[in-house]
């Protein structure tokens, strides 16, 4: 609610939300690398080939708090030249309008069970603070810092796909821009590898993805 008691519009929150940025967390931040512009609720880091970014969003009157506003946040991997690979494989970016996204992580993935957080006033949104420190220390950054290459993003990410195999056809088109990224390695026979492990002659999405194996020569 804001001070003439109207509901919470999302400039309200947004500002609200930049001045705790700006006195809790971009001095911790900028001591990992990681920036924020004044008008913005990002963080962006530039790492080999690229950036990262730790992005909060609003949820603004949410079903179960209709009143309130749910602060979360969640992870981007952007590196361009993968990025670009990619759309050239598929014809298409991985992430329509966002070229350069090769990946992206909610934040429940990246820690187990996180409480909603909502807040209807200043000291409501600063009370969170704590547990927004919190997942910065054990999910987010550990989860940024392990990916600050392009190897670094391709290789676990190669290990889970060749682990499983072909997954039902579940896989989507996330073993394309792994594929890319060996391939902007300079490693075309592990993109092929890759590729034929995550959709085998009878996976359901082997048609779909059919011209991008033949792109690369499988």
């Amino acid at each position: 609610m804001t001070s003439d008691g109207g509901p919470l519009d999302r400039a309200t929150a947004a500002a609200w939300t930049r001045e705790v940025l700006a006195a809790r967390l971009d001095e911790p931040l900028r001591a990992e690398g990681f920036t924020r512009p004044a008008k913005s609720i990002a963080y962006t880091r530039k790492i080999d080939g690229g950036k990262q970014r730790i992005d909060f969003d609003l949820v603004m009157r949410p079903r179960y708090a209709k009143d309130a506003v749910q602060l979360t946040l969640f992870t981007s991997l952007l590196l361009p030249e993968v990025g670009a690979k990619a759309a050239e494989l598929r014809g298409e970016p991985f992430v329509r309008g966002k070229p350069d996204l090769v990946q992206r992580e909610l934040l429940g993935t990246l820690v187990r069970n996180p409480p909603v957080l909502t807040f209807r006033t200043p000291a409501e949104l600063a009370a969170h603070v704590p547990t927004i420190e919190g997942y910065l220390r054990t999910g987010v950054l550990p989860h940024l810092d392990a990916r600050r290459t392009v190897r670094a993003f391709a290789e676990p990410k190669a290990e889970v796909i060749t682990r499983l195999g072909g997954n039902d056809g579940q896989w989507g088109a996330e073993p394309v821009v792994v594929a890319a990224a060996f391939l902007v390695l300079g490693e075309p026979e592990r993109a092929k590898e890759l590729l034929t492990t995550a959709y085998p002659p009878d996976s359901p999405s082997r048609p779909r993805y059919e011209h991008v194996l033949a792109a690369v020569g499988c």
